[in-house]
């Protein structure tokens, strides 16, 4: 008789499922009282709150916890989907073979491109400490910065993370790595500044990349926006266009529990990015 062949089934979600499960557990728990408008919360009236302040006119309330926590269900997932998938693109084989990885990320809140990168790496054949800079202006992302990118490190062999988060507003003159970075993340960022500062900001990211570093921006889907992104871009020069979508759509293709479904979690986030090579 043939011998028996033996099939290993995997019945372990990937990291990413086990996070997104993970976040609508633990942040799927709302603080009873609501900490913008006051009177009770619910998931109904902050998952409205959270939409309201998306519109024109509109403005984040990141300082609320139960607005984080409606953020982190509905977006998290598909934003650092979405980062993931320009790092497998365009950085990955370009910083696979090394033991030492050196990221910054600038208004990085909770830690989308930290976790993107962390998931990209388990992908590959080395092993890697990365050393991780997250700046927000928002102190309250810090612990939950931490709380998520700890979890999903601790389900990943190959990776050791060193991390540091730091509130401080990215638009001034902080001190940083210089030319230390390999890649520099710009998310979300430079459509909440003004014209004088994307330039400030985006001068900073070119300092802190490494010579054949990268820089990636991904924000909203307005032709004004990258019209004076490129036009900031004409004053710094030293870099190479790889590549830029005006249109960029993807869907996360993760499992949302049935707990999150009236968040209104999102499975797609259209965008726009932009990747860079610094000369």
């Amino acid at each position: 008789m043939p011998k028996e062949k033996t099939v290993t089934i995997n019945l372990t979600p990937p990291p990413l499922q086990r996070l997104l499960e993970y976040v609508v557990e633990k942040y799927g728990v709302l603080q009873e009282n609501c900490g913008i408008h006051g009177g009770v919360a619910s998931i109904t009236r902050c998952s409205k709150c959270h939409w309201e302040s998306y519109a024109p006119g509109g403005s984040y309330q990141y300082s609320c916890y139960n607005y984080r926590c409606v953020y982190l269900i509905r977006y998290l997932a598909t934003q650092v989907v979405q980062i993931a998938d320009l790092i497998a693109e365009h950085v990955l084989s370009s910083i696979d073979e090394q033991p030492l990885i050196s990221a910054f990320s600038f208004g990085g809140g909770p830690g989308v491109e930290a976790l993107a990168l962390i998931d990209q790496l388990r992908n590959c054949d080395g092993e890697y400490d990365l050393a991780f800079v997250n700046v927000d202006y928002e102190q309250s992302w810090k612990p939950i910065y931490r709380d998520l990118t700890q979890t999903l490190v601790k389900w990943i062999n190959n990776v050791k993370l060193a991390s540091r988060f730091l509130t401080i507003d990215v638009t001034t003159d902080f001190s940083g790595g210089r030319n230390s970075s390999d890649v520099v993340f710009l998310s979300w960022i430079l459509s909440e500044v003004n014209k004088d500062d994307q330039l400030r900001v985006l001068r900073k990211a070119h300092k802190l990349a490494r010579a054949d570093g990268y820089i990636l921006i991904i924000d909203r889907t307005e032709e004004d926006l990258f019209s004076n992104i490129f036009d900031a871009l004409t004053k710094i020069k030293t870099y190479t266009l790889i590549e830029y979508n005006p249109t960029y759509e993807k869907n996360c293709g993760l499992d949302f529990p049935e707990s999150s479904r009236d968040f209104g979690p999102k499975y797609t986030c259209r965008a726009a990015y932009l990747v860079l090579k610094k000369v």
